[in-house]
Formats: structure tokens, sequence, C-alpha cells
């Protein structure tokens, strides 16, 4: 089999989108092929050579998304920037006024907030550019290139390299799985730029948090900023579109996984961040409702 590489990007405009509950093109006998034994060459080579070819759009279609999202956090950024200027302008004292300051708060909230949610987004499109990476990988190594050997190894067999490769398509696109653990997933991002764009508004809402805390909409809004970072980091811990082969196979379940699994939203994520909403509004009109609650329940 001659495996013929080419640009990816001059095929990817013309691609679909890829979920991981769909197939590639001429996948249809996909999983047939797979299953076929070690030694029908030609159905598994004829495969490969479809599923190189797709691996080079979705390299494509992963960088890409990966850049879009980072482009939303500097724009949330750009726009949280507009606010200061716009809002920051000083009173006839000289100082910001209270209703500046405020106004301020929350627009580093707001932006804080989004940006997390896309730092996550981003989380799951760099791990989806390092799966296509690495199959690619993986099929150059096994039919044109080896990879460098380690001293006293030797090259691996036909059969073994084959064998190696459907190992890593199970893993890395049936199983979904990630070529790097967690650690390494949030320190690489925020060096792709995330840092900067998280850095910027928590800065506000961690300084102003302290000096304005007498306000109560400022302690519902801290509260909700604290209780969505609770939540994020909650479901990144615990998701399994984030662990590595081996995270997965440590786990209670014993490593089982459905195959090609949809990334939806779970139902513990809607109802910890519909918790943390009415916890939040509940502590920003905490001076309105506590009246009420006192001739209510006649304190």
């Amino acid at each position: 089999m001659t495996v013929r590489g080419g640009d990816p990007q001059a095929s990817a405009p013309h691609s679909e989108p890829h979920r991981p509950d769909a197939q590639p093109p001429q996948a249809g006998t996909a999983i047939s092929m797979l299953a076929a034994p070690l030694g029908d060459d030609t159905s598994f080579d004829k495969w490969i050579e479809s599923f190189y070819k797709e691996c080079g759009r979705e390299v494509t279609l992963a960088y890409t998304t990966l850049n879009q999202v980072k482009n939303w956090g500097m724009a949330i950024v750009a726009a949280f920037i507009s606010a200061i200027v716009t809002l920051g302008k000083p009173g006839d004292a000289g100082a910001l006024t209270p209703a500046a300051r405020l106004g301020i708060y929350s627009a580093a909230v707001v932006a804080y907030v989004f940006n997390l949610r896309f730092f996550i987004r981003a989380i799951l499109c760099y791990i989806n550019l390092l799966r296509w990476n690495r199959l690619q990988s993986d099929i150059v190594a096994a039919y044109l290139i080896p990879k460098p050997l380690k001293p006293g190894k030797s090259l691996p067999t036909r059969e073994q390299a084959r064998a190696f490769l459907r190992d890593e398509i199970t893993d890395y696109y049936h199983r979904w799985r990630a070529t790097i653990d967690r650690k390494n997933q949030v320190f690489q991002n925020l060096k792709l730029g995330f840092a900067l764009v998280l850095a910027f508004p928590l800065f506000f809402v961690i300084v102003w948090s302290v000096e304005l805390w007498q306000l109560a909409l400022v302690r519902g809004l801290a509260v909700f900023a604290a209780g969505t970072t609770l939540v994020e980091l909650t479901d990144f811990s615990r998701s399994s579109y984030f662990d590595t082969p081996s995270r997965h196979a440590s786990r209670s379940r014993g490593g089982r996984a459905k195959l090609f699994p949809v990334p939806v939203s779970q139902g513990g994520y809607l109802l910890t961040w519909s918790l943390t909403m009415l916890l939040s509004a509940v502590v920003a009109l905490w001076p309105k409702i506590r009246p009420f609650l006192c001739c209510w329940l006649g304190w």
C-alpha cells in the first residue's frame, strides 16, 4: 500500500465537521474491515488509506476550531477593555463613581465566566488536534517511515505494526481517548494564549470582590464566579472525554466505554450550574429576602 499524504488544507473546506458518533468517508464497511483477520491485508489497507485522508481533514478542522475559540476569548476581553474605557471615566472628585466600579466589576465577572467556558472548549479542540495527529503519525510509522527505535530494539514485523495501529485506532478513534493527561491539557492551552485571556478579567474579579464586598450584588456575582469555576473544574475532572487510555482504564467502571461517545451535556452539570445560579441570586437579593423571611417566620 502507498499512503498518499497531500495537503490536508486543500480538501478541508469540502469536508463535513466530524462528530464522534459519525463515520468517516467510506466507513460503511469500516467496522467489518477492522474486525477482519490480521492476514486480510487488502481490506485493512484500503480502509487505512481512506482513514489517512480523513485524519488530514480532521487535523485542519480541529486547528481551525481551536483558533476560532481563542478568537472568541480575545473578543470578549476586548469588549471588557471597552467597558473599562467607557465606564472608567473619573467623577467630579477625580475617582471612579460607585456605579462605574460596579459596572466594571460586573463586566469582569461576565468576561471571566465566558472565557472559562471557552477555555474548556479549547481543551477539547486541542486534544482533538493531537488525537488526529497521533493517528496520522501512526499510519505513517506503520507503512512508510518507522519511528526511531531505542538501542537494542528491532523493527516490528508488518503484523505487529498493523496490530499496534488497530489498538491506536481503538483507543483514539473508537473510544475517543486523549493523548495527553489533564495537567498537560491545561498547561499547554494556557500557554497557547488563554493565560492572559483568563487572568485579565480575573484580576478585577478578585481585587474588587474584596473592595466592594459590602454590596450585596457584588457578593452575589462573586458567588456566581466561584460557583461556575467549581462546576467547570468538577466536570473537567470527571468527564471521560479528557481521559487518556490508562486513566480511563483505572476508573472504577473498569475502562468500559461506548464507541463514538457523543459530547452531550450531563444532567449533573446542568443541575449544579442551576444551583449556582440560584445561590448567587439568593446572595445578591438577601437584603430584600431577609425582611420578608423575618415577617413570614416571625423572627
